[in-house]
């Protein structure tokens, strides 16, 4: 059985790196206990007689196991429980819900296909939560599983790399804390407040909908497969309102999201600039199907894809997927040949149904960004696989982030495979 030990445990002023295996002792900064990181199948790679762990192995419950109980009013459970407690935070029990891989694994050792998994690398649950691996389990010296100490309980001061966004506590309270705060002031909530409460975050998000009519005229002829419905004179007073009700800043690609959801027309898509998309979309240029066999070659691009390095060519993307170590099996590849979409920046789309991915002209530009566009657009299949088709525009917002969040690792494994 093969045996990675170059990496060895020393005693150093300099913070160590070694790598993960089964067992390794987990840590959630919104968890009230540590717990033990799993796996239900070797990747064949051992350490120390342990199987080693990879960037990959992020799956809730199956390698991911509950922190005890969870304490972030990000978590819509808690936040109703501590609405219905006068205010006074209950925690309630922890369903680990991470929807990216590892942070900061090792690209050039690979364990069953991916990165390794080092001590130093972090993952975010989707209801904020920091988690950290406290002991790569090669000894488990001095860890005890159990009640976290108050010093592992508190939020890291360090940036969260490329995992979701979330606010830590002492930072600027949203419209929800605020809420919950003052209901508390009510004293005795009666159960309909209760019942309100629980409801409130879904019904703000509604309320989208109720714009005037006159906002609300589709634009007509989008780009077939790109999912996102424009609406003339709609994303910017409704960024406005949107504003108001949630008391955060909402740029125009979160007002894109919010309109497609509000209309059902959710987009898990890869893309560098949504207003570029959204000028092209209201002139009303449809996407040409029929496109003539001598655009694209076997080999190069021809006409308006000349300038587009990579071959538009399933039997190359597959190659290249193949060669990212991006799993395409199950999963069907459609190429976008609409010359108009040439340099909007818009790379890939996936279905939500989790069975496509629509490749655009501009994910051909180059190596780097085919790779990432199809390891972007492989997380949302899985994404959606796992916890369906996100329901709100937070959760959205956050399988974006976690999409975004694995491109590096892709193109590392990449390059690295290719030397």
């Amino acid at each position: 059985m093969p045996n990675i030990e170059d990496i060895t445990v020393q005693n150093s002023n300099a913070e160590r790196k070694s790598y993960v295996v089964v067992g390794a002792i987990l840590s959630c900064s919104n968890g009230s206990k540590v717990s033990r990181l799993k796996m239900p199948f070797s990747h064949g790679v051992f350490v120390k007689g342990k199987p080693q762990m990879n960037i990959m192995d992020f799956i809730p419950n199956v390698n991911i196991m509950p922190f005890g109980k969870c304490s972030s009013l990000k978590n819509p459970a808690v936040a109703s429980a501590t609405a219905a407690n006068n205010g006074v935070l209950t925690p309630m029990p922890c369903t680990p819900l991470t929807t990216m891989p590892w942070i900061d694994g090792k690209a050039d050792k690979v364990v069953g296909d991916h990165p390794a998994l080092l001590n130093k690398s972090t993952n975010m649950c989707f209801h904020c939560g920091l988690i950290k691996i406290e002991d790569d389990g090669q000894d488990l010296s001095g860890v005890t599983i159990g009640v976290q100490s108050q010093a592992q309980s508190v939020p890291s001061e360090s940036g969260f790399g490329q995992g979701p966004a979330c606010k830590k506590p002492q930072e600027k309270p949203t419209m929800w804390d605020n809420f919950v705060k003052g209901i508390s002031k009510l004293g005795d909530v009666p159960a309909a407040m209760q019942k309100a409460t629980s409801e409130l975050p879904g019904a703000l998000e509604k309320s989208a909908n109720d714009l005037p009519k006159g906002l609300q005229k589709a634009a007509e002829d989008l780009p077939k497969g790109v999912g996102v419905f424009v609406r003339e004179g709609y994303i910017e007073p409704m960024q406005e309102d949107i504003d108001t009700l949630r008391d955060d800043t909402i740029n125009i690609a979160d007002g894109i999201a919010i309109g497609g959801l509000a209309l059902q027309a959710l987009t898990l898509g890869r893309s560098k600039n949504i207003k570029d998309l959204i000028d092209a979309a209201k002139k009303g240029k449809k996407v040409q199907r029929n496109i003539q066999q001598n655009l694209y070659r076997r080999t190069s691009n021809t006409g308006e894809f000349k300038d587009l390095s990579e071959p538009m060519q399933l039997r190359h993307v597959e190659k290249v997927a193949e060669d990212a170590g991006i799993g395409l099996k199950g999963i069907k590849i459609e190429i976008n040949r609409d010359a108009e979409l040439v340099g909007k920046d818009l790379y890939g789309w996936a279905d939500p149904k989790g069975n496509r991915i629509i490749l655009y002209p501009d994910a051909f530009s180059n190596k780097e960004n085919l790779v990432k566009t199809l390891g972007h657009e492989r997380i949302h299949i899985y994404q959606t696989k796992t916890f369906g088709k996100p329901q709100d525009h937070e959760m959205l917002l956050e399988f974006e982030k976690g999409a975004y969040g694995s491109e590096d690792s892709w193109w590392e494994y990449y390059k690295r495979k290719r030397r």
